[in-house]
């Protein structure tokens, strides 16, 4: 039976994630539930994470690299930020230490963006972004990070340059249960990443900015009303690259 190395656990604010790690950077076995860090912090986070890793049999002594909110000041232990711009190498050298553990438990830091114009936090993608750019290369990359606060961020070369937080994930849920366009999508089912009116929508977004504006929302629902395109798949069309 192949040796864990490592277990990885991706511990946010309502969600926690493990993962059992070989030397060869297989996952061996996973874990996931609703413990997230609000939970944690009540219950306790040792508990939790050690009820994990002894439902997958984990030896005693296998070391812990987490990342997420367990690293936030009302979380575990506070493990700070690394200020953009910052070489993703550097995240991993200033891990933070649990104390009073009986194996090794080390919590990554997050990025901050210390701008006056454009003030953002990354805490647990930073970790997603380490395998990212262990696939793309070096080189410049723009990574777009879906999620609840999704994140836009620049690499060149290994550093973090900067990076954008839009609310989109929170932004549909309220919309979707909580606007007049509920009842627009409210019998719409999911959809692959290269359905027309998907790929259409994001290339009108891309030519003509604004049209994600709140204008652009309601929209929406007029072209419910007086065009009977509910549900539609019409869009313009890409142009020829």
């Amino acid at each position: 039976m192949t040796a864990a190395s490592y277990a990885a656990v991706d511990w946010g604010t309502s969600s926690f994630r493990l993962w059992i790690i070989s030397e060869s950077g297989a996952v061996l076995a996973e874990r996931r539930s609703g413990e997230g860090m609000t939970t944690a912090a009540k219950s306790g986070f040792s508990g939790i994470l050690e009820s994990h890793l002894a439902a997958v049999s984990a030896p005693p002594h296998l070391p812990v690299i987490v990342c997420g909110m367990a690293g936030a000041r009302q979380g575990w232990v506070e493990a700070g930020y690394l200020d953009t711009p910052a070489p993703l190498s550097a995240i991993v050298k200033a891990a933070v230490t649990v104390p009073d553990s009986n194996r090794d438990i080390r919590i990554l830091p997050g990025l901050a963006q210390r701008s006056e114009e454009a003030p953002d936090v990354i805490r647990g993608e930073e970790t997603q972004l380490l395998g990212a750019i262990s696939q793309l290369g070096n080189g410049s990359h723009l990574v777009c990070m879906p999620g609840t606060h999704s994140k836009w961020v620049r690499v060149t070369g290994g550093i973090v340059d900067g990076f954008s937080t839009f609310m989109t994930g929170e932004l549909f849920d309220v919309i979707a249960k909580h606007s007049i366009l509920s009842h627009a999508i409210v019998d719409a089912g999911s959809f692959a990443n290269d359905d027309p009116a998907f790929l259409g929508a994001g290339c009108q977004g891309c030519q003509k900015p604004g049209s994600g504006n709140q204008s652009g929302l309601y929209g929406s629902a007029a072209a419910n009303c007086c065009m009977g395109c509910r549900h539609s798949t019409r869009r313009p069309a890409c142009p020829a690259p």
